[in-house]
């Protein structure tokens, strides 16, 4: 893309200002209305996860929030297994003969470990050294330190799994035909990413700038996997992935019950897409 801003959805290059966030420019395309980050805003995504862990270290996760570390995985497994299950679930009900799956952005693994211990096959692929070295060496994990553009294998899953992945990726239509290669013929691919409408929860929940190229919704999420071949099969939103004071219990009754009218509506701060290749 240079330094020319092309939408990822319609590649229009028609654009006014969405927002001004600090020192950062988020732009609206003209066309679809896809919200995404100034091209002369942009840096290295290899820098996310080291800096996610200053971040953790000076205990400020305003620019960076990242969750699953170990030591906040360790501390919060019960909250973090809620959420595995009800991934699973979900998963078992598009398709209930899953058995193997490729983690694309797998991080340290914890979410591989699960379904390791339930049966699934798994597989996954990172960028970061440190969190492919944890995988393996402390979980005994199949991952590989590589980039879905470089990652070259005779085979075919049942389940990709891109959670917080496809908001980083420079070119998010590149990415979704890679994922096509790598799917069997039923197979599902399942998202997660920021919502844009959604109530921020924690409250200083943000946009994840400069990090976040993208930033969907539901309507331009969809609108990019039918560009590419695929329709969705299911969505849902909600407290997804987010330790917040939901999740540790501590809200009160009135915001529980707004939170849980966001997630109905399909408001909620994280959206979650399931898709299969189009029929």
């Amino acid at each position: 893309m240079g330094n020319v801003n092309i939408c990822c959805i319609c590649n229009s290059k028609k654009y006014r200002t969405y927002k001004k966030v600090d020192q950062y420019r988020l732009l609206r395309c003209k066309k679809c209305g896809l919200v995404y980050l100034d091209q002369h805003d942009r840096i290295n995504q290899v820098d996310f996860i080291d800096d996610a862990k200053d971040d953790l270290a000076n205990k400020d996760r305003e620019k960076v929030e990242y969750w699953s570390f170990p030591k906040l995985y360790n501390k919060y497994i019960k909250i973090f297994h809620h959420f595995f299950e009800e991934r699973l679930n979900r998963i078992y009900k598009s398709n209930s003969h899953v058995k193997t799956m490729l983690d694309i952005g797998c991080g340290y693994g914890f979410w591989m470990d699960y379904c390791v211990k339930r049966g699934i096959k798994s597989e996954g692929i990172d960028i970061s050294n440190d969190a492919v070295d944890y995988a393996k060496k402390e979980l005994s994990l199949k991952v590989w330190k590589q980039d879905l553009r470089n990652f070259k294998k005779n085979k075919k899953y049942d389940l990709l799994i891109m959670f917080d992945i496809i908001e980083h990726m420079e070119n998010p239509n590149k990415t979704l035909i890679a994922c096509k290669k790598l799917l069997n013929k039923n197979g599902l691919l399942y998202i997660q990413v920021p919502n844009l409408l959604g109530f921020k929860i924690p409250m200083n929940h943000g946009y994840g700038l400069p990090y976040h190229l993208w930033q969907y919704n539901y309507k331009s999420l969809s609108g990019l996997l039918i560009k590419n071949g695929y329709q969705v099969v299911g969505h849902w939103t909600g407290p997804m992935g987010i330790i917040g004071e939901y999740e540790k219990n501590k809200s009160i009754l009135l915001k529980k019950t707004i939170w849980k009218l966001a997630s109905k509506l399909y408001l909620g701060n994280r959206l979650q897409v399931l898709a299969k290749l189009k029929e």
